[in-house]
């Protein structure tokens, strides 16, 4: 058995994914292309709520995460810990993650003149971020 491809370029092609993480719910958006989100929904923070998104990830993005996991990157920022375990599911099931700075992400935000502050604007901000700037991944997790 080969294992997962986990290498997408910047501004690839394959579906990006930002997940807004709060202590009690997930915000989670999904771009198929550059330019515009494709879909997005609202899960709980729990075990069940990421077997929710990877469902969910699935059907929308028309991709068998059993075989191509790596296809799609999911970027999160980091959230005083409770991304950790979301993070840590995505990357136990092969998809490409990377947890990001939120330093970074309200500079990406600012120079996309972007002044709303919701869960689900950041959501899309995120998989837009993760779409167009393909950040690092990261390596192996520990916690």
């Amino acid at each position: 058995m080969t294992a997962p491809d986990r290498s997408p370029s910047p501004a690839s092609s394959a579906p990006s994914v930002g997940i807004d993480v709060s202590k009690a719910s997930l915000e989670v958006a999904l771009f198929t292309t550059e330019e515009e989100i494709s879909a997005s929904r609202t899960v709980p923070n729990t075990d069940d709520g990421f077997e929710q998104i990877l469902d969910w990830i699935e059907r929308q993005a028309d991709v068998n995460l059993e075989t191509a996991p790596g296809r799609i990157h999911v970027c999160l920022e980091a959230s005083g810990g409770y991304q950790r375990s979301v993070a840590r599911f995505m990357h136990e099931h092969g998809l490409t993650v990377s947890v990001l700075n939120p330093q970074r992400t309200s500079a990406y935000a600012d120079s996309q003149l972007n002044r709303s502050k919701t869960d689900r604007v950041d959501a899309r901000l995120l998989a837009r971020f993760c779409k167009k700037r393909g950040p690092k991944p990261l390596g192996a997790i520990v916690f």
